[in-house]
């Protein structure tokens, strides 16, 4: 059954749990060559599996460790059946200082390479999406280690009973360093698919900036070994298994990424996208929502309590008064120029954004009219896409809420009107509850304004709670998802008022 209107605005599902879950099946490098086979679980139920391969290289002389990681996921996503895969690949020296990587994720028809080369203490990375390469920097502190970096540690030095450690280490996708913290509990009798064992507790935290982290639970052999790992919020399990396990296919899940993590309200929301206020009660299991949720024009955030806040969202337009003063971040460059994701000046996107609105040049208007645009052209017919770019939605027609979002926001740009996109969640109606989601947001006159090319309603109600914007340049991409892997799975959400 095809799922409803705002039903087919869709979670960030995939990418979350790819994200969430590198760390934990990457594995480690040795000083000889080695293979791992690890099963993955999503509530109990096979999806994929990851392949990893170590080996000892030489280059001109000079010892190196290769390491290679492929990672398969199978899902559903509203009934669909979507796969994705990461191909990912470290050279490193024996002591796990990083030479270059490069990997590359995949989920038909789209894909992004990502090269990376560490010389005299800066990372330099090249990004291909859609034909359009761009390039970037990054410091490199000395100590910084790889991909792998978590179980290169706990096999070189297995933890004992009790001790902290500190890693800091390059994250793929969202092409970034992370801080990683590790605990080791005790040893303990853990359930694994081959019986039970005694393993060491150990709980990783990874921080990417102010309440923005990640956490897993690894179990760990004598050796240091990886047998085990834990994903909080949607239990998400990794398991060290045999070759014929980890490929073995299991065709009987009924978990779908996209219903699945929905966030249910304690009660329903009537006419929920024409509510021009509500007030919500926000709780965050072991975080603070206060950090976690944006404030803004459209959106004010107050703590309420340990892990609690009360959100007040109005619907903004520019002939209205708003509850605050308009302010926060003018218009940058990067809100206005074209990026590998958001093409404003692709022959495709400027003819579509040429053919609306013509002649108009009231901003507004304009606005309003490409999200008319963007509702009645792109079909929400394909939930197999990984992040579309604007350019290639231009030409299918085709995605679900991201490719919305960046196809609205490159109009936006091509009539020179400054756009970024925002993700959070919205109301839906047929599922009382919040979806995982990524809107617009165009700058008119003093403020940032939120539209939706997914319900195409001359702007939003007060059915959207906001988390993070994004302009999508650089690396920013993909690490403008990170504030939704920070609390799938831990939100309870309570209507408190609505008008």
């Amino acid at each position: 059954m095809r799922p409803t209107l705002e039903c087919r605005t869709t979670a960030h599902g995939l990418l979350r749990l790819l994200g969430g879950l590198l760390l934990a099946v990457c594995g480690g490098c040795a000083d000889h060559s080695s293979e791992t086979w690890d099963a993955i679980y999503v509530q109990g139920v096979k999806v994929g599996f990851s392949h990893t391969v170590e080996r000892v290289v030489f280059e001109a002389g000079e010892k190196r460790v290769r390491t290679e990681m492929d990672f398969h996921l199978v899902l559903k996503r509203f009934g669909q059946t979507t796969t994705q895969d990461l191909k990912a690949s470290s050279t490193e020296t024996p002591q796990g200082d990083v030479l270059r990587f490069d990997y590359e994720m995949s989920m038909e028809p789209s894909s992004r390479q990502t090269r990376g080369e560490v010389a005299g203490g800066v990372l330099r990375m090249e990004s291909t999406t859609a034909g359009r390469t761009t390039s970037s920097e990054l410091d490199w502190p000395t100590g910084t280690r790889g991909f792998f970096a978590v179980e290169q540690s706990l096999r070189r030095r297995p933890m004992q009973p009790g001790e902290r450690r500190s890693i800091r280490a390059m994250q793929p996708l969202v092409d970034q360093i992370a801080d990683i913290g590790l605990v080791a509990g005790k040893y303990e009798e853990t359930r694994l698919p081959s019986g039970n064992h005694v393993l060491l507790l150990v709980q990783m935290t990874q921080r990417f900036g102010p309440g923005i982290a990640t956490e897993a639970t690894y179990w760990t052999d004598r050796d240091g070994e990886v047998l085990r790992v834990l994903i909080d919020g949607i239990q998400m399990e990794s398991f060290r298994t045999t070759q014929e396990v980890a490929l073995r296919e299991d065709d009987s899940s009924d978990f779908d990424v996209g219903l699945d993590l929905l966030v249910k309200v304690d009660r329903p929301l009537t006419k929920a996208h024409d509510l021009r206020r509500a007030v919500y009660e926000v709780t965050l299991d072991g975080g603070d929502p206060a950090e976690v949720f944006a404030s803004g024009i459209s959106q004010q955030v107050e703590p309420a309590g340990e892990h609690m806040a009360r959100i007040v969202v109005t619907a903004v337009r520019p002939d209205q008064r708003a509850e605050v003063e308009p302010g926060g971040r003018s218009p940058t460059e990067e809100d206005r120029q074209p990026n590998s994701l958001i093409q404003s000046d692709d022959d495709g996107v400027v003819a579509m954004a040429a053919s609306v609105a013509i002649g108009e040049a009231d901003p507004w208007r304009v606005a309003v009219a490409l999200e008319d645009f963007v509702l009645r052209t792109v079909e929400v017919s394909d939930f197999s896409q990984l992040f579309a770019s604007a350019a290639e939605v231009a030409v299918s027609k085709q995605g679900d809420c991201t490719e919305h979002a960046v196809l609205l926001a490159a109009l936006c740009r091509a009539r020179e009107i400054p756009a970024r996109v925002a993700m959070g969640l919205v109301y839906v109606e047929t599922e009382q509850g919040f979806l995982y989601h990524m809107w617009t947001e165009a700058w008119i006159a003093d403020r940032w304004i939120p539209i939706d090319g997914t319900l195409g309603r001359g702007g939003i109600g007060a059915a959207h709670l906001k988390l993070s914007d994004s302009n999508l340049a650089g690396s920013s991409a993909y690490s403008s998802l990170l504030p939704i892997i920070n609390v799938v799975g831990r939100l309870e959400i309570k209507v408190v008022e609505t008008q």
